[in-house]
Parts: structure tokens; C-alpha cells; sequence
């Protein structure tokens, strides 16, 4: 068969290219949802409206290319010009939706779980793939399930291990950061890395370093450690 024509694909940063540097905003009321242009100088002009575009809440994705919005069956991702429907992702029951930094990945949280006990989807935002799924912690953090890379090589979240049948009532769950790569979505290294009594963790926003904090724990003082990764090097601590 004749090769269909090449059609360029639509520019997703083209609001960027505003001659007067403008942002857009969205507003909900009723039914109704609303974008405007934001202009400090005039009054705000509406760019863009349609009833009934969420049944619960919408977002801006983190760049800016893409608006969010979520159903009882999943999600829907919009862009352009004219906000025409990109993707939509089948995860009934979404509470929380959280784009990567560069906006190539989405992690949408279920309140309800899966057939497999599953409540986390990781999509890869191109091509509207669902790349794996994941089990809440037994421990979850508050916030988002997975924190990420600069670069958005990386994702990463605090796991814990449950405790042994017999194991004494005041024992902790041991604690483990668990690194996963992109696009694979698999561990890295294919293992986590061990750290008892770990709180918390952040990643640095302009290298892929992870630094995390130990409390202190009776003779030995709290512990803050700077990690490189890939290779799990520790800069300092």
C-alpha cells in the first residue's frame, strides 16, 4: 500500500509562545469549567469552556502540555489549541493523579484495589500505555505514591517489609528505599536499598542524588545521607 502522508503532530507548548508571556488558568463552578488567559494589564479573557468536562476534579499536568481530568472509570489527559481528548486511561476510581517532572509518566492512585490487590498505575503519558502496576505499602507516605527524578529517570518510594508472625509488639517494619527505572519500570540494581528506622526522603532537583534522614535513636544521633544514583554512592553524610 502507498505509505499513508506525514502529518506534523500538534505543538503541546504552544501557549508558550504567547506574545505577551500570559499563563492560563482553569476555573469550575457548577458545571461549568472554564480557561482563561491570565493579563495583570486587562481583564482576563476566556480561551476555552465546556460543561460537564470532570465528574470530580482536573489538573494541569506539571509542564503544562496536558489538563487532567478525572471520572468514576478512569482518567482523561486533553492539549492543544482547542483541548482535544488524547488519552483515555481506564483506572476506576482515581483520588490521585501526579505527573512526572517532564510530563513523560502519570501515577494515578485508585481508592479501590484491582483484581491483584493493586491500587497504582504507572502510564506512559505519549503513548497512553499503562507500563505496571503496584501494591500500596503497608506503610504509605502521605502525598504522592512515588517521588521523582529531575529527569524523570527515576522514580522512587519508601517499602516496608511486614513483620514475621511472633514478632515482638513494639518491633518496626524494616524500611527500604525502592529506586525504579524508566521505562521499565523495574528496580534498580534489582534490589532496595535497606535503611532502618528511615523517615523520609528527597530527591535533588537538579541531579540525580536522593538524600535521606535517620532520627536518632537513644546512643546514636539523628543521620542525614546523600546518596548518587545510579551507582548508590554515598556523597556525604
Amino acid at each position: 500500500g502507498i505509505p499513508g502522508m506525514f502529518q506534523e503532530s500538534e505543538d503541546l507548548y504552544e501557549w508558550l509562545s504567547d506574545v505577551r508571556g500570559r499563563d492560563q488558568y482553569m476555573i469550575r463552578y457548577g458545571h461549568k469549567n472554564q480557561i482563561y488567559w491570565h493579563d495583570p494589564a486587562t481583564q482576563s479573557r476566556l480561551e476555552f469552556e465546556k460543561d460537564r468536562w470532570t465528574e470530580n476534579y482536573a489538573i494541569w499536568s506539571t509542564t503544562g502540555q496536558y489538563l487532567l481530568t478525572v471520572h468514576p472509570k478512569g482518567v482523561q489527559l486533553f492539549a492543544g489549541r482547542n483541548f482535544h481528548l488524547v488519552h483515555r486511561l481506564v483506572h476506576p476510581d482515581v483520588r490521585i493523579a501526579e505527573f512526572s517532572p517532564e510530563d513523560k509518566y502519570l501515577v494515578t492512585t485508585s481508592a479501590t484495589p484491582n483484581a491483584d490487590r493493586k491500587h497504582i498505575c504507572v502510564w506512559d503519558v505519549r503513548t497512553g500505555r499503562k507500563l505496571r502496576e503496584f501494591a500500596m505499602d503497608i506503610l504509605p507516605e502521605a502525598g504522592p505514591a512515588f517521588k521523582w527524578s529531575h529527569d524523570d529517570r527515576y522514580f522512587a518510594r519508601i517499602e516496608h517489609k511486614p513483620l514475621e508472625p511472633g514478632a515482638p509488639a513494639n518491633a518496626e517494619p524494616e524500611s527500604a528505599i525502592a529506586i525504579y527505572e524508566t521505562p521499565s519500570c523495574t528496580l534498580l540494581h534489582k534490589q532496595r536499598l535497606i535503611v532502618p528506622k528511615l523517615k523520609t526522603f528527597r530527591w535533588n532537583p537538579a541531579e540525580n542524588q536522593i538524600v535521606y534522614w535517620v532520627p536518632d535513636d537513644g546512643p546514636r544521633p539523628a543521620r542525614i545521607t546523600i546518596l548518587s544514583v545510579p551507582n548508590l554512592l554515598e556523597v556525604r553524610t
